[in-house]
């Protein structure tokens, strides 16, 4: 059969096709089990080592974890917060440098058409609230302006000592031109802070400061001082510091747990100290300038079980601070403590000393009336003019022990301008970072505007609780001449709290054990001082790790009164077994009480070791005699069935730190699951061994003894063939059959 050149070239073409098909098949494209790699925009994500400082006294914006934010004409705003070094007083030549770009758009109607026609309005920039210039908008591009910082405004009115750094878009133009004005403020943008040292303030009242500052730009590190043979007492004491410290600062503080032997001078030239213990257990106090004398803890008209709080300036390094929270005996040591975890310290000897006779955890307010308004929570009638979105903050108390009674809400009283767009304007209420209630604005409203927002028991904390207004104010003409000085939304002081309280009944709620859960599991007790540490005596890595549990459990939990028990290892009496949550820490083989647990431990620890032995999982480990492994173990109490036990074990000393880290940390502690987990430093294995024992299967083998490494490899990519690739080669070859059978036919038909 002879064939045409056309139907040579046709052939050749869908035999290569086919071909290549065939590779296709045979080279199938991967598929990963685990997660692909990062495409090309998350690769090219920068990340900016956050220490990195351009210059003496000079700090990027990107130094503060900003990035590159805009302003959208014709009015927006941008303000900046942050802290400095407590000791720090900012001086002359404080500079604002900003690197910006200035870029609009100019509509086809309009005849400006030549840059340099066009001028885009101003800049506004204010430092702690005065205004140190007003950059003119009249360079197309990117430019640099450096603005000093007026002497009036270098110190801040702020409660919580923080500055504010205000940029303010002001763009009649955008209206008058119609253009689309934008400014970009780029993360290379820097503050020039020179200042001198000054001295420290040591008052009671403005704790966590001058230890911890909010938003610093030069965060602090504190280390806690216990003794070298801390009581029981005393180490209760420690932890109820370390949680007060966590809801105070909200988890944001650097710290480390020592006793005082550890004391090198070291940190004590270059952290805050806060000392926690009797002064016959911290002899080194005599070296500090307090307030009252270690010889004089005890008042001549006190008690000596009276607790005491004193703030000092470190006699090692006048910025630091030295912060004492002690009595002569261990009683009065663990009121002081209580006192300063309620977070409210009043020194009324001086400011900076405070004496604490007693505490009373389950005094009622019921002497509080079931309605207060905002002014009798101590705040005025606010008027605020703003654009865009604004928020207030209000705080009230709830004792602990209380409970509302009934329905509760919060009645806000307020008005707004009338000329506001009211389908985009509205206000809401957030009660502990939880929506509560909303309305939009109305013409009624801009009048006696009223919003009753319903408090679900659910959302209301003992101690303090954080009430949030938050307005929106959008214009109906952003392009109006008088909008920016005529947007305004007021807060009435006769606002209306409606919170009757009355004592709690005496019930346990029921509780999810899972670690998943870990986070709101101990604020579920049913009572304040119903979890309880327990400790080996004298293991300063346990002791350590007890404090980080302590901390983010004051974070986490916004107790009023940190009042958890502590008890060592050898002598936890029964009674606390059964009234208690536990927290257990430390290695199996120092803790007689998870011998007693063994029966009930997902992880059991056999003769005193302190390797688990771990006949649940679903991968087999041989693991080696020395390996280092953290275990988190969650059950419910053998003593109590309404109580839980949380043990926070390891191999080794790193095993728990590894395991309260797991606890402590954000990033991992979502890793935690179940009712047992494996730590093997950043690597968490989470398991139930619950899950399958109706089925009798199996879910994992941990064996001790053996040599290997426990690291778990990445998946190997498994491969696999795109589905279109078979019926695609299926229709090729009917296409090639036919062109076969046309050619032939043609050729049949030259032929005759």
């Amino acid at each position: 059969m002879k064939f045409t050149k056309f139907t040579h070239k046709v052939l050749l073409g869908f035999t290569m096709l086919t071909l290549v098909l065939g590779l296709v098949v045979m080279v199938p494209s991967p598929s990963y089990a685990q997660d692909a790699n990062p495409t090309p925009e998350e690769a090219a994500s920068v990340q900016v080592d956050p220490e990195a400082v351009t210059g003496e006294n000079e700090y990027s914006f990107t130094t503060l974890g900003l990035t590159e934010f805009t302003l959208n004409g014709p009015f927006d705003a941008y303000d900046l917060r942050f802290g400095l070094p407590p000791d720090w007083q900012l001086t002359q030549g404080t500079t604002v440098e900003l690197d910006l770009a200035f870029y609009y758009t100019v509509p086809e109607s309009t005849e400006l058409v030549e840059r340099s026609e066009v001028f885009g309005g101003l800049l506004q920039v204010s430092f702690n609230g005065v205004t140190a210039t007003s950059v003119l908008l009249d360079e197309y591009g990117d430019r640099s302006v450096s603005i000093p910082v007026p002497l009036a405004a270098l110190e801040t009115g702020r409660d919580d000592g923080r500055h504010e750094l205000a940029l303010t878009l002001i763009s009649d133009e955008s209206c008058t031109y119609g253009i689309d004005v934008v400014v970009v403020v780029r993360p290379s943008s820097r503050l020039i802070l020179p200042h001198q040292s000054g001295t420290l303030t040591t008052d009671l009242g403005l704790l966590p400061r001058p230890l911890y500052q909010l938003d610093s730009i030069a965060q602090d590190a504190v280390t806690f001082v216990i003794p070298d043979q801390p009581t029981a007492s005393e180490m209760r004491a420690a932890l109820m510091v370390a949680a007060g410290f966590g809801n105070l600062t909200g988890g944001d503080m650097v710290f480390s747990f020592i006793p005082v032997g550890q004391l090198t001078p070291e940190l004590q030239n270059s952290t805050h100290l806060v000392f926690v213990g009797k002064p016959s257990s911290l002899p080194i106090l005599g070296q500090v300038s307090l307030p009252v004398g270690v010889s004089e803890f005890t008042a001549p008209n006190g008690a000596p079980d009276d607790g005491i709080l004193q703030l000092a300036i470190s006699p090692w390094n006048s910025s630091k601070a030295v912060f004492v929270v002690g009595s002569d005996q261990d009683v009065g040591v663990v009121k002081a403590a209580q006192a300063f975890s309620s977070g409210i310290v009043i020194g009324l000897e001086q400011p900076s000393v405070a004496r604490v006779a007693a505490i009373n955890p389950t005094v009622t307010t019921a002497t509080t009336s079931a309605n207060r308004t905002l002014a009798d929570l101590g705040y005025q009638t606010e008027s605020t003019t703003y654009l865009g979105v604004v928020s207030r903050e209000f705080e009230f108390y709830v004792p602990p022990g209380m409970v509302p009674e009934g329905d509760s809400y919060f009645e806000l009283s307020y008005a707004h301008s009338s000329l506001l767009d009211f389908g985009s304007s509205g206000v809401s209420v957030q009660l502990n970072g939880e929506s509560i209630g909303t309305a939009p604005f109305t013409e009624e409203s801009a009048q006696t505007g009223k919003l009753q927002a319903r408090i679900p028991k659910t959302v209301l904390r003992p101690g303090f609780n954080r009430m949030r207004v938050v307005f929106s104010l959008i214009p109906v003409d952003v392009c109006a001449e008088f909008f920016a000085n005529n947007l305004w939304f007021t807060i009435f002081e006769d606002s209306v709290l409606h919170l009757p309280l009355i004592p709690a009944p005496e019930t346990v709620p029921s509780r999810v054990l899972d670690l998943g859960l870990y986070r709101g599991l101990f604020s579920l007790s049913p009572a304040e001082g119903s979890v309880a540490f327990v400790l080996p005596e004298g293991d300063t890595t346990a002791a350590q790790v007890a404090s980080q549990i302590a901390y983010k459990m004051g974070d986490d939990t916004n107790w009023a009164l940190a009042e958890f028990e502590t008890y060592y290892s050898t002598g936890v009496p029964d009674g606390a077994k059964q009234l208690h949550d536990l927290v257990i820490v430390g290695r199996a083989s120092t803790q007689p009480i998870i011998a007693e647990l063994a029966p009930y431990l997902p992880a059991p620890f056999e003769g005193g070791n302190d390797m688990a032995s771990v006949q649940e999982l679903q991968v087999s480990y041989r693991l080696p005699a020395s390996a280092d492994m953290g275990y988190v173990e969650l059950l419910q109490s053998p003593w109590n069935p309404n109580r839980a036990i949380l043990a926070v074990l390891g191999s080794s000393d790193q095993g728990v730190v590894w395991s309260g880290a797991a606890l402590s940390t954000p990033e991992l502690r979502g890793d935690l699951a179940g009712n047992f987990s494996l730590v093997s430093d950043q690597q968490i294995v989470s398991m139930d061994t619950r899950l399958d024992i109706a089925s009798g299967s199996p879910i994992a083998t941990v064996m001790p003894q053996v040599e290997l490494d426990i690291a778990i490899p990445e998946a190997s990519p498994v491969m696999a063939r795109p589905g279109w690739v078979l019926p695609a080669l299926g229709g090729v070859v009917v296409l090639m059959v036919l062109v076969i059978l046309a050619a032939g036919i043609a050729s049949f038909r030259k032929r005759r």
